[in-house]
C-alpha cells in the first residue's frame, strides 16, 4: 500500500461548483414561475416559513448553499460560497437583502434564519481553510508540539506497553512503515496525524478495536498508514455536497459539536469505524486487497450519503454518545 497522493482541500474546493448539481432548464423556469406567482425569491420560499427560534434543517441549510452558489443576483456571495471560503456574516446578510430587494426587519424569521444558514455555510469555509492549513503544514520533528502528539498518540493506543525510543521499530506495531513514523505523513501533513490522535482521544474504545483488528498475524492491516489513507478518503469527501448535509446535520444534534472541524474528524472516525468492520467481514488474505475495500467503503458510504443520511448521523451520534459515557464511567 502506498502513502495517499496529496490532494489539496484548495484545489477540490475549486470543483466545488462544477460538481454541485447545476440547475436545470426546467428548475430554473420553476423557480421563475414560482417567484411570479409568489413574488418572493427562493431564500424567502426556503426560509420565511421556518420559526424565527428553531434551527434551520439541514437540507435546508443544502439548499441555500446551492442557491448562493448559482445565484447570478449575488456574485460577490456566489464566488466564496462556491470555492469554500468564510465570509462576513453580517455583511451577507445584508448583501442578500440589498440585492435582491428584500424589505424584511432584523428580527423577522426570514433575516433570523437567512442569518443562520449564512454562518453554517460560512463555517464550512472556515473548515475547509482549517483542513488545507493542516494538510499542507508538513510534519516537523524539530516541534516539540509535534514530537508530543506522537507520543501521546502511542500511549493512548499502546497503554500496555513502553515506547523504547522515539525512533524504533516500535512504531511497527502501530501501524507505521518504519522506525520514524514522521516520514509516513507525507500526503495528508499533520492532518493525518491530527485525525489518528483525534480518533484516539475521542474514541479510545473503537480506535484500539480496529487497531486490535489490524494486528492479526496474517490477515492484519497497516493500521497508521490506513488512517493516513483514510484522512486522504476523508478530504475527498468535501467535494460531496451530501458530506455538506450531513456536517450541517450534526452541529444541529446535542450530542455533537458546533465546530464543524469537530464533526469532520468524527465523520473521519466513522470511516476508520466502517473499514475495520468491512476488513473483518472480507476477512482478505493479506495488504493486497487494500484498494478494493477502500474503494467499497467510499461506494458505499457515498450511497448511504445520498439515500440515507441520517444513518450516518446516527452512527457517529452514537459514537459521541459512547465516548461520553465511557468518560463519566472512568471520572466516576
Amino acid at each position: 500500500m502506498t502513502h495517499p497522493a496529496s490532494s489539496s482541500v484548495a484545489s477540490n474546493a475549486a470543483r466545488g461548483r462544477r460538481l454541485a448539481a447545476r440547475p436545470s432548464l426546467f428548475h430554473r423556469i420553476l423557480k421563475w414561475v414560482l417567484h411570479v406567482l409568489t413574488r418572493a425569491c427562493e431564500l424567502q420560499r426556503l426560509l420565511s416559513a421556518l420559526p424565527v427560534q428553531a434551527q434551520p434543517p439541514s437540507d435546508v441549510v443544502a439548499r441555500v448553499e446551492l442557491s448562493l452558489m448559482w445565484s447570478r443576483v449575488l456574485p460577490d456571495l456566489s464566488l466564496p460560497v462556491s470555492q469554500h471560503q468564510s465570509f462576513d456574516v453580517p455583511r451577507a446578510v445584508h448583501y442578500v437583502k440589498a440585492q435582491k430587494h428584500i424589505q424584511e426587519p432584523a428580527d423577522s424569521p426570514f433575516t433570523a434564519q437567512l442569518r443562520r444558514c449564512l454562518e453554517m455555510i460560512s463555517d464550512l469555509g472556515t473548515l475547509f481553510e482549517r483542513v488545507t492549513e493542516l494538510q499542507d503544514t508538513p510534519y516537523d520533528s524539530s516541534q516539540e508540539s509535534n514530537e508530543a502528539q506522537l507520543v501521546e498518540l502511542w500511549e493512548l493506543m499502546m497503554p500496555e506497553q513502553q515506547l523504547s525510543a522515539r525512533v524504533s521499530n516500535d512504531w511497527k506495531t502501530l501501524g507505521f512503515q518504519g522506525r520514524d513514523p514522521a516520514t509516513d505523513f507525507r500526503g495528508m501533513g499533520m492532518l493525518g496525524l491530527k485525525q489518528l490522535l483525534f480518533f484516539a482521544q475521542q474514541h479510545n474504545t473503537q480506535a484500539r478495536g480496529a487497531l486490535t483488528v489490524s494486528c492479526h498475524p496474517e490477515r492484519g492491516f497497516s493500521y497508521a498508514i490506513v488512517g493516513i489513507n483514510l484522512s486522504s478518503m476523508a478530504v475527498e469527501f468535501l467535494d460531496n455536497p451530501k458530506l455538506h448535509e450531513l456536517l450541517y446535520h450534526l452541529s444541529n444534534q446535542p450530542e455533537c459539536s458546533k465546530d464543524s472541524l469537530v464533526n469532520f474528524n468524527d465523520f473521519y472516525c466513522f470511516l476508520f469505524c466502517e473499514f475495520s468492520r468491512l476488513w473483518r467481514q472480507v476477512n482478505p488474505e493479506n495488504m493486497l486487497a487494500f484498494n478494493q475495500i477502500r474503494d467499497s467503503l467510499k461506494a458505499t458510504v457515498t450511497r448511504t450519503l445520498e439515500h440515507n443520511l441520517e444513518a450516518v448521523s446516527a452512527a457517529i451520534v452514537a459514537m459521541r454518545v459512547l465516548n461520553h459515557d465511557a468518560n463519566s464511567s472512568i471520572q466516576h
